[in-house]
This record gives structure tokens, C-alpha cells and sequence, in this order.
């Protein structure tokens, strides 16, 4: 028996520093704040249910602990939470093989470079050109959403928002950087 259904969040929420591997089947939406996922074989990703009237602004959960639904399938925080003597809070995505991720909302992948904790290093690596995309016109299909624009979600929210570091990210596409841009 298959059972369907649709959240309202997001399926996978990874707080803390562990490996994830995902090798077939089907995921609605991933929230990390740190660690490593490795989407692969038939994999599919598929959109959280979020909209204009449910997703929650970046700038009004600056300093949220737990999941925060901000409407991209795969959602990274980073900097949002300190490192200890254990452990960092680097976050690394791997989408290898016919492994895909999709959004109709917002962006496919969207990482949040929040900061305010520690800069840690995220790298995003998608195999394939294609595997990850957006039916939102309004959006890249993966966002890295900087300082500004958090600041700016901040000020609309009345909040104050003040990073102390700078998040190391790089996205590579097809075995191409696409982020940081040359």
C-alpha cells in the first residue's frame, strides 16, 4: 500500500551535525542548519506546501531555533547556531545520479546566510544541469540570500539584524562555481 500525503513543513530538518542519505523515493522539503545530505539514485524532492499567506520572512526568525518555513524545498540557515569542541556547523548538499529537487515556490535550494553565530562553510553540489529547478519566475532555482537581503526582511519586520561573520559558500553546478560568481 503507498499512502500519499502533503505537509506543511518540511519532511527532513537536520539541527545538528550527522549525515543524511537519501537514495530513492520521494522527500517533501528539507530544513538544515548543519551537516551533510547526500540526495541520490531516483530521488525526488519535492515542493513543501507554502504560499505568499503561510511562508514565514527570513527577518522575522533572525534568531528561530528550529525549523523555519520559508517556503524553498531545500532551506540552508547557516550561522544560525555556534559550533562547539565536538562539532562545526558546516553544511554540505550533494544531488548526484538522476536525483532531482523541484519548487513552486520560492527557490529549489535557498541558503540563508545568516551569521549571526559563525560563518561556517556550505557547499552545495549538484551533479547535473537541470536536477534542481523552480517553477517560480520570481526566483533563481538555487538563492543564496546575503546580509542584505536579511537585513532588509529584518527592517520590514521591525527587527534588528547584526551578522558577525561571513558564511563560506559555494554552489557548483554540473562540476561548474556558480556561487560565489568569478
Amino acid at each position: 500500500m503507498v499512502v500519499n500525503f502533503l505537509l506543511s513543513g518540511y519532511a527532513i530538518y537536520m539541527p545538528a551535525q550527522g549525515k543524511v542519505n537519501i537514495t530513492g523515493g520521494t522527500v517533501q522539503g528539507i530544513h538544515a542548519r548543519m551537516g551533510e545530505i547526500n540526495i541520490s539514485g531516483d530521488a525526488k524532492i519535492i515542493p513543501v506546501e507554502f504560499n505568499d499567506s503561510n511562508a514565514v520572512p527570513i527577518g522575522a526568525n533572525i534568531a528561530t531555533s528550529g525549523s523555519v518555513e520559508l517556503g524553498d524545498t531545500i532551506v540552508v540557515m547557516a550561522g544560525a547556531y555556534a559550533s562547539t569542541a565536538d562539532t562545526n556547523t558546516n553544511v554540505a548538499i550533494n544531488i548526484t545520479e538522476n536525483a532531482t529537487v523541484e519548487s513552486n515556490f520560492r527557490s529549489a535550494i535557498g541558503i540563508y546566510a545568516v551569521d549571526t553565530k559563525e560563518g561556517p562553510k556550505v557547499e552545495i553540489n549538484v551533479a547535473k544541469a537541470g536536477a534542481v529547478k523552480t517553477n517560480d519566475a520570481a526566483f533563481e532555482a538555487i538563492t543564496v540570500f546575503d546580509h542584505e537581503y536579511i537585513a532588509d526582511s529584518a527592517t520590514a519586520a521591525g527587527k534588528t539584524y547584526a551578522p558577525i561573520a561571513q558564511s563560506d559558500i559555494t554552489v557548483a553546478v554540473a562540476g561548474e562555481k556558480i556561487y560565489p560568481a568569478a
